[in-house]
């Protein structure tokens, strides 16, 4: 049973080392930074750094941009703005979005638009929780020339914002985002099951070698007497 456990922790490790972001840039709020119609939430008891709360209108839709990077330091093909957020009596579903433009005029989005994980839509009122704006830009040369995130609410409601981390991520991660399973994810799983496998096949056929010894012994001893 150890070994099962130690094989399948390895396993399990393996996997989340492949997975971890790797920082690129980190972009706090400052007064100097905001943009209009955000307000600072200076830090206080357990918030050590600043966050910005955003205000929508009820019945109007709105988009507010809260952070333009010209020129990002990414070199990967899978990059990611991760932050974490709260909201407070979000009308409808609101998202976050973040547009990757290139070069050659071209604009891509990610929105946080799924059901639950860090990229869930943004509805009603939920503590603290993760966030995650990933972009694959396999195929696209060179790097993105700036990046735009923007808080789109469809109605009234809060939302606070925590500063905002550029990281890059591998392509399992970029998959896993989009809710399906990571090759590196697969391989894990099935290397633990086929030892698994491996391991009850030798538990099963020693049990049975000791339990045939156990059977000869006693014809022994009967024959014996």
């Amino acid at each position: 049973m150890k070994t099962k456990l130690l094989l399948i922790g390895a396993a399990l490790a393996a996997h989340a080392a492949a997975e971890e972001p790797f920082p690129v840039a980190d972009y706090s709020w400052s007064e100097e930074t905001i943009a209009d119609g955000v307000e600072q939430i200076p830090p206080s008891g357990d918030q050590a750094e600043a966050w910005i709360r955003v205000t929508g209108t009820p019945g109007t839709k709105t988009t507010t941009r809260l952070l333009h990077i010209d020129n990002p330091a990414v070199t990967s093909a899978v990059y990611a703005i991760e932050g974490v957020l709260r909201s407070l009596g979000v009308e409808g579903a609101g998202y976050l979005e973040m547009w990757n433009e290139f070069s050659d005029g071209s604009r891509y989005f990610s929105r946080t638009m799924g059901e639950e994980g860090s990229m869930a839509k943004i509805s009603g009122t939920t503590a603290g929780r993760a966030f995650q704006l990933p972009f694959n830009r396999q195929g696209t040369d060179p790097p993105p020339i700036r990046l735009e995130i923007n808080l789109v609410l469809p109605g009234g409601g809060e939302v606070n914002i925590g500063p905002l981390h550029l990281v890059e991520l591998d392509q399992s991660s970029a998959l896993s985002q989009r809710r399906q399973i990571p090759f590196v994810s697969l391989l894990a799983i099935v290397g633990v099951m086929v030892l698994l496998v491996l391991i009850t096949a030798m538990t099963v056929r020693r049990s049975a070698a000791a339990h045939g010894e156990s059977i000869e012994e006693r014809k022994m001893k009967a024959f014996d007497t």
